[in-house]
């Protein structure tokens, strides 16, 4: 059975299962009752609708003839840092569609900068780094779309990227885009592991090197070498591991500490999103806005106003998700009412800047509700991150709602 046909029968599957029958909640989950399962959904804002039905278009295209790519873009907090949440949209979206997985996509170094990462890749290196983040007030550098970076000033460096087959989807790439201070050397690019044909590109004006492989690999050992002894350091932004297959990829970074200031802040991140091409953008920031007894609401619209403002110059028609922050304390002692005004901030913005919302705040229950998701074990012992299985939660609650955007275009489609 070819490719296109697996995904023409899973989204046959798809539509009798779930828009025949018309379930409420296409996708099963625990049932707990103090969700609000029935404002589960996408909060369309100003023309974001137009946008989505154009994503939805892609998802049929790929769907009923295997054909396309469609790739995501998941970036904010801590909340996005460890992966878990965003995994379980990522591994959801996949199995939507079977056999629709392209690239692993976008990732950062996070091991090597020495910090938390996603469980499903580990980096090394024997070189030393330096590692600068968004979050930081001093020491100050150029940084893009992951919010972090990492520098050497070693002559040859290596970079190892090793990915985890054996408990998460097994990805293989074929190309390789490396973003980098390509304005600032010459710097060459190879791969200790791989012996075929490699065919390099240089962007300057996008800020990456993209490495073509006439066969596939899952991992990666990179060498980097300067041309030039009098080249200073060399800065990696990220990697992107990709392919030409149909399919789904879904990129996330996140910042631990991070707010929208933070990624304002990231002189490099609107390049680096016109080189990504991101057929969907979803922002999950406002927890670190919102925490500070010293908050102030007009601030924080000033600041999500002005990161909007650079994506929209950039991805004018491009559709986005700003998820609310959840339920939380302040210091594990105080619940932090702010996350009532930043939610009511985030669903200004989406009307300004026509983008949909996903108010997990209502969904998990509202003000008090993190206590609930604590007594199930859902929770951190600081009541403000959530534990591998509340991310997990909040990732199917998402998918859940997707699912439900999903089956209303195809509802409305067929009516006309």
């Amino acid at each position: 059975m070819g490719k296109t046909t697996k995904i023409l029968l899973s989204i046959l599957f798809f539509i009798i299962s779930y828009h025949i029958h018309g379930q409420d909640f296409p996708y099963k989950i625990d049932y707990y009752k103090f969700i609000n399962y029935n404002k589960n959904t996408f909060i369309f804002k100003g023309k974001s609708q137009q946008q989505y039905d154009s994503l939805f278009l892609k998802f049929n295209q790929l769907a009923l003839c295997g054909t396309g790519q469609i790739h995501i873009f998941h970036f904010g907090d801590s909340h996005i840092q460890a992966d878990f949440f965003p995994a379980e949209m990522r591994k959801r979206l996949q199995e939507l569609m079977i056999g629709a997985v392209s690239g692993r996509g976008f990732i950062f170094p996070f091991s090597v900068a020495k910090t938390n990462g996603p469980p499903d890749f580990h980096s090394s290196s024997d070189a030393i780094w330096e590692r600068c983040k968004n979050i930081s007030n001093v020491n100050a550098c150029p940084l893009g779309i992951a919010g972090m970076s990492i520098t050497t000033y070693s002559k040859n460096a290596n970079l190892n990227i090793t990915f985890n087959q054996k408990d998460f989807t097994a990805y293989s790439y074929n190309k390789i885009r490396i973003f980098y201070n390509i304005n600032d050397g010459n710097y060459d690019f190879n791969l200790k592991n791989y012996y075929g044909q490699i065919e390099k590109h240089y962007y300057p004006e996008l800020g990456y090197v993209e490495l073509l492989l006439d066969s596939y690999l899952n991992n990666l050992e990179l060498q980097i070498n300067r041309k030039d002894t009098n080249i200073g350091a060399f800065t990696l932004y990220g990697l992107s591991f990709e392919n030409n297959d149909p399919g789904i990829t879904y990129s996330s970074v996140g910042v631990n500490g991070a707010d929208t200031r933070s990624f304002v802040k990231c002189p490099l991140l609107k390049e680096q999103t016109v080189a990504l091409k991101p057929d969907w953008i979803i922002i999950s920031l406002g927890t670190n806005d919102a925490y500070p007894k010293g908050y102030v609401e007009q601030n924080f619209f000033a600041n999500y106003d002005s990161l909007l403002t650079m994506i929209r110059q950039v991805c004018p028609n491009t559709p986005i998700l700003l998820t609310t922050p959840g339920d939380g304390y302040r210091g594990n002692k105080v619940l932090n009412q702010n996350n009532i005004s930043a939610r009511e901030v985030i669903l200004k913005i989406a009307e300004k800047h026509h983008a949909a919302v996903w108010d997990f705040f209502t969904v998990m229950g509202g003000l008090g509700s993190i206590n609930n998701w604590r007594d199930e074990g859902l929770t951190n012992g600081d009541r403000l991150h959530l534990s591998r299985k509340g991310y997990t939660y909040q990732g199917d609650l998402m998918f859940n709602a997707f699912l439900s955007a999903y089956d209303d275009f195809i509802t409305r489609n067929n009516k006309q």
